[in-house]
């Protein structure tokens, strides 16, 4: 069995969504399926800008990400746009709302690799964005492969 509290779990929103939620000493341990997980790692189109974070959405569902403090490798949430495609990862937490990611790994997919983004904006819809389309289909492989998940 996978140990909740040192990986870093790739799901989609819509698993954390439906995952069960029990707390313990420790903190809040979701389970979907039988895979039983605190930290994850999500990819999806900034929904909206909310302070202290933002709300992101993988075509699967929405999760709100919450940024406490600047840490490394955690861009500041005020630099993305709606319509920028993240990555997030850090611990789970239950939200008034529902599950809310604290970001310790905040990252943009849309930089970095030689585009002119003033000449092609990123889609809007998460379901034809380019990089989450092959994020669904990495997510169904370590699904099925490595945590044994119906996909």
């Amino acid at each position: 069995m996978l140990h909740p509290q040192t990986l870093c779990v790739k799901l989609l929103i819509a698993d954390i969504q439906r995952a069960s939620v029990e707390q313990r000493d420790q903190g809040v341990l979701f389970t979907a399926d039988s895979l039983q997980f605190d930290r994850v790692w999500v990819q999806g189109i900034v929904r909206s800008i909310r302070a202290p974070g933002l709300v992101i959405d993988d075509g699967s569902g929405s999760l709100e990400v919450a940024v406490a403090a600047p840490l490394p490798g955690v861009l500041d949430p005020a630099s993305f746009s709606p319509g920028d495609a993240v990555l997030a990862a850090g611990p789970l937490q239950c939200g008034d709302r529902g599950p809310v990611l604290r970001a310790q790994k905040l990252l943009s997919l849309d930089q970095g690799e030689g585009e002119d983004l003033e000449a092609s904006p990123p889609p809007q819809s998460p379901r034809s964005h380019p990089k989450l389309k092959l994020w669904r289909a990495q997510v169904a492989d370590i699904k099925s492969r490595v945590y044994n998940m119906p996909c």
